[in-house]
Parts: C-alpha cells; structure tokens; sequence
C-alpha cells in the first residue's frame, strides 16, 4: 500500500517513479518492469512470513531480495539468486 502511495504522489508531481520520469496527465505508458510477474511484498517483513509459508508447504526455501528495477521485495529460489 505505500508503494501505491509513494507512486501516486511521485505521478503527480513529475517526480522520479520506478517507471521513469512521470508526465501527469500524459496518455503515455509506464515502461514494463522485468519483474512484473513475480511476487511482490511492500516490506522485507511480509516477504520472510512468505518465505516460511513457502518453506513449510513445499518444502522449498527462498529468500527475500529488494528488487533493483521496482523497490519491492520478491523471493528467489536460488542461493543468493536474484534479479
């Protein structure tokens, strides 16, 4: 939800998004981010309770990572894996 926040009001000022400078009220689109059909958590908290869950129904384990290209976290399934 902060990620919406902080988004919403960087668009609405023309400041630096994940997507590029914004132009508010543009008919532009956003650049695709590489990431965008991953898991993402707002906060390094909700991505470890994932982690767990993953851990403990599949009997995978993952790790939690801050993605370089949108600021959220994912998981990677490698040792020291990310994007």
């Amino acid at each position: 939800m902060l990620y919406i926040a902080k988004y919403f009001f960087a668009t609405m000022w023309g400041m630096s998004t994940p997507f590029g400078t914004s132009s508010y009220g543009s008919s532009a689109e956003p650049a695709e981010l590489p990431c965008k059909d991953k898991l993402a958590f707002d906060t390094q908290k909700q991505a470890n309770a994932s982690a767990v869950v993953v851990k403990y129904q599949h009997g995978s384990t993952v790790h939690p990572y801050v993605c370089r290209h949108c600021g959220l976290w994912h998981l990677a399934s490698g040792p020291g894996a990310s994007d």
